[in-house]
């Protein structure tokens, strides 16, 4: 595709001026006036203009972004900058974005103007044979095809394609896609053991309540997995260990009888907020205490 460059801005603006006028001179046009024939022929023609334009406009944005970086615009991304200034969506500011790249021309580092990622495709476009959905289904089918295919195999089918989008609508563009990536696996890609093995299996419970769990997992779950108990672990490494802790088991008394919790003080043992823990042996009357302790109210 031959670009051709402006001798000076001036030409630029003079061109953009004459373009806004012969525009403005079809906006009061009372297009009743015309026959049928006159009305297809003339929506034709502004159907190929607007493609001829969609085309210019990637050529802008191509340069547009080979000439700046989108913070030195105020914007994160092209993106952005593009739904901000033109108050579109973001949707809309991506696919500007996209076509720019793979429609617009390329710049070396020296300067040197570049073919487009999709040449057949750009040049179509700019003649106004194709539009924007065409171009998307090539797109698709190009990603798709070259994984069986080499390069100028590649370059061969995007020039079939554009032929085919040419004189067929975006669906029958779309069957002849499909089509074609079917031919060109027919087996279909190969199955992915790790994807059918990965996942668990939880069986039922047994009648000891435990349950089977087995599978595989993708090194990103295992190692999440894996960090659980090493963080039990950790925690428990970190306890402070009682010093000079006696391991030796205490003997386990018969019976234990537990202090009243009532607070009111009898005669015997009126310096006693309650009343003192009293060992019994294995029979009630085998209770033995100090004289100091013993108490009516007991």
């Amino acid at each position: 595709m031959a670009i051709g460059l402006a001798q000076n801005r001036g030409e630029v603006q003079a061109a953009l001026a004459g373009h806004r006028a012969t525009t403005a001179s079809l906006v009061d046009v009372d297009f009743t006036g015309l026959d049928t024939a006159e009305l297809l022929a003339l929506q034709s023609e502004r159907e190929r203009h607007a493609r001829i334009e969609a085309m210019i406009d990637h050529r802008i944005q191509a340069a547009l972004m080979a000439q700046a970086a989108p913070h030195e615009i105020g914007g994160k991304s092209w993106k952005d900058v593009l739904a901000t200034r033109m108050r579109i969506s973001g949707k809309e500011a991506s696919r500007r974005v996209t076509a720019a790249a793979e429609l617009g021309p390329r710049y070396a580092i020296g300067g040197e103007v570049l073919e487009p990622l999709l040449p057949a495709c750009a040049e179509a476009l700019l003649s106004g044979t194709i539009n924007s959905e065409h171009i998307a289904i090539i797109r698709n089918t190009l990603a798709e095809a070259k994984k069986y295919v080499s390069t100028a195999e590649l370059v061969q089918i995007e020039s079939d394609l554009v032929a085919a989008a040419s004189r067929d609508t975006p669906e029958t563009l779309k069957a002849a896609s499909d089509k074609l990536l079917y031919l060109l696996n027919q087996d279909g890609d190969s199955p992915d053991v790790a994807a059918h093995l990965r996942g668990l299996r939880i069986g039922t419970q047994d009648a000891d309540g435990l349950v089977h769990v087995q599978g595989w997992l993708d090194p990103e779950t295992a190692a999440y997995l894996t960090t659980v108990p090493a963080c039990g672990a950790h925690r428990a490494s970190t306890t402070p260990m009682i010093p000079n802790r006696s391991t030796t088991p205490r003997p386990v008394r018969s019976m234990t009888l537990r202090p009243s919790r009532s607070r009111t003080p009898c005669m015997a043992c009126k310096t006693r907020k309650r009343r003192p823990v009293v060992t019994c042996g294995p029979r009630p009357s085998a209770i033995t205490m100090h004289s100091k302790w013993r108490c009516a109210n007991y």
